[in-house]
């Protein structure tokens, strides 16, 4: 065991970690690790009362440390993450929830309008169709191709009791059972292979390519598909969501206009990137 003060240990833990990442990002890092792994919130660091660490507790923050070391993101270390008010359980077999995702999911519920069906295509966590599920007491649906990232939206929406069902697809080559529906939304694969280079490591090395990589040479892929797929199953108004890789704005709306859709709306995220879109179906 080892009597400590809560802030000393913070101190010491942010130095390890500020060898391998920049110190704000360590700083968030440590701040994760004394709340998850030792209960030492805010509060208890500006109190600074003397805390007794175990050996279980030291030999465990020395495996997050040494994951951490290795560049795996801290959310697949504590197995969860937050989107939109809610703690969502994440896997390597899913994508993290981001902030950019939930300003699309923000802008999908405030255009929601009474008892429209909605489907999320490559849906990961679940955290869309959750969310929106759950905040505006709509049923919603959701679809991947991926076994295990299914397996993690169920335990979602076990855990939030969401009226959300999922199921397996692959809309690259399976019809899609659904009709009637109001609302399409998509966060599909985007980044082009020779994006690679210029990515973060813990992304590259943690996080599942089948969810993140389209070729070169078909940088709308997914969208194109999608798109096409919306303009069969959606209701006369209904509405196509997306979120884009940002050097691509221009040709998704220019895409989303040769396929028939009205009203096409771009927006930028909190960064200024362009990052959303919607279209109507005539």
């Amino acid at each position: 065991m080892r009597k400590l003060k809560p802030r000393d240990y913070f101190i010491e833990v942010e130095q390890e970690l500020s060898r391998f990442y920049d110190l704000s990002e360590a700083s968030s890092l440590t701040r994760i690790i004394l709340e998850e792994f030792l209960l030492i919130d805010r509060t208890k660091l500006v109190i600074n009362d003397e805390v007794t660490l175990t050996k279980e507790n030291l030999d465990k923050i020395s495996q997050v440390l040494e994951k951490l070391q290795s560049f795996i993101p801290i959310q697949y270390i504590i197995g969860h993450a937050p989107f939109f008010g809610r703690d969502f359980i994440v896997t390597n077999s899913v994508l993290i929830p981001r902030p950019e995702t939930e300003e699309l999911v923000d802008w999908i519920i405030k255009d929601i309008k009474d008892h429209v069906k909605l489907l999320d295509i490559g849906t990961g966590t679940g955290c869309i169709p959750i969310t929106i599920a759950k905040e505006t007491g709509l049923k919603t649906y959701g679809i991947d191709v991926s076994d295990k990232a299914l397996e993690v939206a169920s335990k979602n929406q076990e855990k939030h009791e969401a009226n959300t069902e999922f199921s397996h697809l692959d809309i690259l080559l399976d019809p899609l059972p659904f009709s009637d529906l109001d609302i399409i939304v998509s966060n599909p694969p985007y980044i082009q292979e020779k994006e690679k280079i210029a990515m973060h490591q813990n992304v590259l090395d943690h996080e599942p390519g089948l969810a993140l990589f389209v070729p070169d040479d078909r940088p709308l892929l997914f969208y194109e598909e999608i798109a096409d797929v919306a303009q069969h199953k959606l209701n006369p108004s209904g509405m196509l969501f997306f979120e884009i890789n940002e050097a691509f704005g221009k040709e998704v709306v220019k895409m989303m206009q040769q396929k028939g859709f009205t009203e096409i709306e771009l927006r930028q995220d909190l960064n200024g990137k362009d990052r959303m879109i919607k279209g109507i179906k005539k």
